[in-house]
């Protein structure tokens, strides 16, 4: 799954360094397309493991923003 080959580059900083990147993914925000069981789980791991702030919610119904995160 891309979320946690996202996750676990960003955990290999000489990967990151190689990449003529730099930083982490804790501090970024993102938002999460889907709340289903696949886009809960990564807004779960995104938040509660790398530090991401989930600024958006959208489904197909409709969206939830929080500018501030979680």
């Amino acid at each position: 799954m891309l979320i946690f080959d996202l996750s676990q580059f960003f955990r290999h900083f000489e990967d990151v360094k190689n990449a003529n990147m730099k930083g982490s993914l804790d501090g970024k925000t993102c938002v999460i397309q889907g709340l289903g069981n696949v886009g809960y789980h990564i807004a779960k791991f995104l938040s509660e493991e790398d530090g991401v702030k989930i600024t958006a919610v959208i489904e197909y119904n409709g969206a939830l923003i929080n500018d501030e995160g979680n």
